[in-house]
């Protein structure tokens, strides 16, 4: 283990501290300074408290302009974590159940790479860059990590190579390496563009918190030995931050082990199960993988209970609003449809069984509850490929569909949609109703040209003044580039779209952006346009399967990349970090993951063939995935599955009703004033995801974490949360990351499981949810 590089005290030390103690004295200036004109606070005002409240002692409050950022050591170093993340990410993301090497690896050992190339590099300079200017620094670390990060996530427009190209798909051999470059490479770099253009709404302004970031802050400040308290917020004594990094990972790691590889029954427990006798209680009680609805399950495997969010690291008036809408819509709504059948589905029959052993050990079947498939009038899952649904150019098989429809979904994959149409509308509604005059008026001044940071009375926007930033109409202009480049390679590649696809995604991607980046940037949720995407595509060009995939593509992936550069913006407007260095390691990033990607994926698919047709450890799940959701929306449309079937309401009532739902509160705020109504945030109360093949334990375990740090300690010991919360998390993260790197390596090798609980099947332990016992399982 490297112990933290302690300061040294030498002249430009001098002047670091002499510059830090006159930053101080700004931040004092801010928060004395009158307000200007009183006036009636709104969200983004009580946004700003929580943000204050949630960084203060956790972002530093000073900045040494001089500390070297951009060097030689930080391209090298980002340079060989981008080509080893985004290789091994890549060939990894073919296995059955994929896995990845997250960004926190390439950040824990290039600390002391650095610290080593700070001893072995020259002290000299090329192209204006230095390879060594002296000891290894926080800027260094971080810049580095955001070139291996950028890399290292699979972009998502490689399904569309794979779906394309791949033999056991649509085997379209036009599609080549270098037509395969050219189209990864505008789809990840158009996202740059709007993200520079959203730094007014989602960077600058103090309110916008970001809570995702927090915790990588929190890591390189524990290993830089970076001092954020104030004398108000310091806690005294105990371990420094970074022992307690380093116990938390090794900790978790080691706990890991337990419901990942010897007691699997730990990963969910369901409580209805060990007390209650009834099959029907038993069975919503299930918290196996695409069984029941688990209710009031626990987990105690940290994996499961951050599947949606980490209750560490996001506001608690967040985790409340996940806790009611995964409760209301996954064991109320969901088994409500179920029993009611308001489809008039046909028995979807599953693997679930219930053995009554007070009659002669009888077995009930129940249908399928909790499944992501699609299933034909007699109840019979279908497949999504070129031998049923699709024809050989993988549009709609007319005859397969007019013999088997209509289609149905189980009742939690149903509820998923459903809620999906709502979010849709509710997302633009909460945004306008609650922020909108705050974004009329950023949007005036962007048209005005006015500064970035115009009325924002924030110690970072004054810190950040020390660096040129790059202005907006370069943004634009690149915008507009990039534009013309991803109209030409969706016209001349089999990439296609119509000559109108591309500004259409555009359009779409650009009315979202804002309003999906304040709802992460407040909360840490983030939705996705993959279901409006491929919606508006199948309504216009039904049975296009090729255009849908690369429409939903190309629009998503124009806003999840725009939002996670903007991200990764803040986190170096929080560490104070040249702009344009920032750009330059996202840039550096993105280009080796857009090679690196690309030629991996073409790798496994000509020299793995292979492995990906008998080993069933590598069955590509992940494209088959892509696929089916285009063979879905392309091929049968959403006219031929939702207007014209028993789900026909959900589009024009889903929409509708998410735009409304977010009046209530809003209303009410305007009746009885309080703070607290725009807390109840409709977006996050329709965001569930039913049907996910996810384990059903994800809502009161985390709830109870989130109530004991972020309510418990965060009111009561706020010394004690300030300086360890974020630490504790990302080495959670950490601890989850190296342990189930080393399982997937054992399973790999054919390690037996070791099971100290039950029999080692994939329930999970859940076989006392079926009325089954240990001797009945073990001896059927």
């Amino acid at each position: 283990m490297v112990a933290p590089v302690p300061m040294t005290l030498d002249l430009s030390s001098l002047i670091s501290s002499n510059i830090m103690a006159d930053q101080k004295e700004v931040v004092k200036d801010i928060e004395a300074a009158p307000v200007d004109t009183p006036k009636k606070q709104g969200a983004r005002d009580w946004d700003g408290e929580i943000a204050e409240n949630f960084t203060g002692g956790v972002v530093p409050l000073t900045d040494d302009p001089e500390t070297a950022a951009l060097t030689w050591r930080t391209v090298i170093l980002g340079s060989l974590w981008a080509l080893f993340l985004s290789i091994f990410n890549t060939i990894f993301s073919f296995r059955t159940n994929a896995f990845s090497l997250p960004t926190a690896v390439a950040t824990l050992l290039s600390y002391p790479m650095g610290i080593f190339l700070a001893k072995v590099l020259p002290r000299a300079k090329f192209l204006g860059l230095s390879f060594n200017p002296g000891a290894f620094t926080i800027k260094e670390h971080i810049l580095i990590a955001i070139i291996a990060g950028t890399a290292g996530g699979k972009p998502y427009g490689i399904y569309n190579v794979t779906a394309q190209y791949f033999e056991r798909a649509m085997n379209n051999k036009e599609v080549t390496l270098w037509n395969s470059l050219a189209w990864i490479f505008c789809s990840q770099f158009i996202g740059y563009g709007l993200s520079g253009l959203c730094r007014r709404f989602l960077v600058k302004p103090k309110s916008m918190l970001w809570p995702g970031v927090l915790p990588n802050i929190a890591l390189f400040n524990s290993f830089h030995n970076v001092n954020t308290f104030t004398d108000e917020n310091a806690y005294k004594g105990g371990m420094s931050k970074y022992s307690v990094f380093w116990l938390s990972a090794g900790a978790m790691g080691l706990w890991h082990f337990l419901p990942n590889f010897f007691v699997t029954s730990l990963t969910s427990v369901a409580l209805l199960c060990l007390i209650s006798k009834d099959k029907n209680i038993n069975f919503l009680a299930s918290t196996r993988v695409n069984e029941g609805v688990g209710i009031l399950g626990i987990s105690f495997d940290w994996s499961v209970i951050t599947t949606y969010y980490n209750p560490m690291t996001i506001p608690i008036w967040a985790t409340l609003n996940y806790a009611f809408m995964l409760s209301f819509w996954g064991w109320i709504i969901t088994p409500i449809i179920y029993y009611t059948n308001p489809y008039n589905s046909p028995a979807l029959v599953g693997p679930y069984t219930w053995r009554d052993t007070s009659n002669n050990n009888t077995r009930t079947p129940f249908g399928i509850l909790n499944r992501q498939l699609i299933y034909n009038k007699n109840g019979k899952s279908i497949k999504v490929d070129s031998t049923s649904l699709l024809d050989k150019q993988y549009n709609l098989n007319q005859t397969f569909y007019d013999n088997n429809k209509p289609f149905f979904l189980t009742a939690s994959f149903s509820t998923n949609y459903f809620t999906s149409f709502i979010n849709l509308g509710a997302i633009l509604s909460h945004i306008g109703l609650w922020y909108g005059k705050d974004l009329m008026k950023q949007v005036k001044d962007l048209l005005q040209n006015k500064r970035l940071d115009e009325g924002q009375k924030d110690i970072h926007n004054e810190l950040m003044k020390a660096y040129n930033d790059i202005p907006e109409w370069m943004y634009g202009v690149y915008l507009v580039g990039m534009f013309i480049i991803v109209s030409i390679v969706t016209q001349v590649t089999p990439f296609k779209l119509p000559i109108w696809g591309p500004i259409f995604g555009f359009i779409i991607a650009l009315i979202y952006v804002v309003p999906i980046g304040i709802l992460t940037a407040v909360s840490g949720y983030t939705p996705g346009l993959n279901i409006i995407t491929q919606m508006i595509m199948g309504f216009i060009l039904p049975g296009r399967t090729i255009e849908n995939m690369v429409f939903k593509s190309y629009g998503y992936n124009i806003m999840i990349q725009a939002l996670d550069l903007t991200s990764d913006l803040k986190l170096g407007h929080y560490m104070h970090i040249d702009p344009r260095a920032m750009v330059f390691a996202q840039g550096l990033g993105t280009f080796f993951g857009v090679v690196c990607n690309t030629g991996a994926t073409f790798f496994v698919m000509d020299s793995m063939k292979t492995l990906l047709y008998t080993d069933p450890k590598w069955s590509y799940t992940s494209v088959q995935t892509f696929l089916n959701a285009g063979g879905i929306w392309g091929a049968i449309s959403p006219y031929r599955f939702f207007i014209a079937s028993h789900y026909w309401f959900f589009i024009p009532i889903g929409v509708p009703l998410g735009m409304l739902l977010p009046f209530i509160p809003w209303l009410l705020n305007k009746a009885f004033p309080s703070k607290y109504w725009y807390l109840i945030n409709i977006p996050i109360l329709t965001a569930f995801q039913g049907g996910q093949g996810r384990d059903a334990a994800h809502v009161v375990t985390p709830l109870i974490v989130g109530l004991i740090t972020n309510y418990w300690l965060f009111n009561k010991h706020k010394p004690f949360w300030t300086k360890y919360n974020f630490v504790i998390a990302v080495g959670f993260d950490v601890g989850i990351a190296i342990t189930t790197i080393i399982c997937a390596i054992l399973v790999n090798a054919n390690a037996e499981l070791f099971s100290i609980t039950g029999p080692q099947q994939a329930d999970y332990g859940t076989y006392y949810c079926r009325g089954e016992t240990y001797e009945s399982v073990s001896n059927p």
